[in-house]
């Protein structure tokens, strides 16, 4: 499985699953490099559908993961639990970057899962 980062940091490898998140010009490339690696760690990319459900949840400034929710689902309920669960475990991460001015980040993450042969 390998993470597909839509914008400015990267991480790449074969398998054709992964997650894509679209950030803009966030101020610590790295950061977010590491946020979508522990939630990573947590997921389930093999699936027996394809689908990508989106998940919104909240980055608070001492890295704890706050209003985990479906913002998009997939069409498919197990892929949309499997996702949401990934964020949900992960629970906590490094603290925001001091280079990023507020006290929450929003993050709407998708989970793109390609059918497993």
């Amino acid at each position: 499985p390998a993470i597909k980062p839509v914008r400015s940091f990267g991480a790449g490898g074969g398998g054709g699953t992964g997650a894509q998140i679209n950030l803009g010009d966030f101020c610590d490339p790295q950061y977010l490099g590491q946020m979508i690696t522990l939630i990573h760690r947590n997921w389930n990319p093999r699936q027996q559908v394809a689908g990508k459900p989106v998940v919104r949840f909240v980055i608070q400034r001492d890295g704890t993961l706050t209003e985990i929710s479906l913002r998009q689902p997939s069409g498919y309920p197990i892929l949309d639990l499997t996702a949401t669960r990934a964020v949900t475990l992960t629970r906590a991460i490094p603290p925001l970057p001091a280079c990023y001015p507020n006290p929450t980040f929003v993050v709407n993450l998708t989970f793109e899962y390609i059918r497993s042969q």
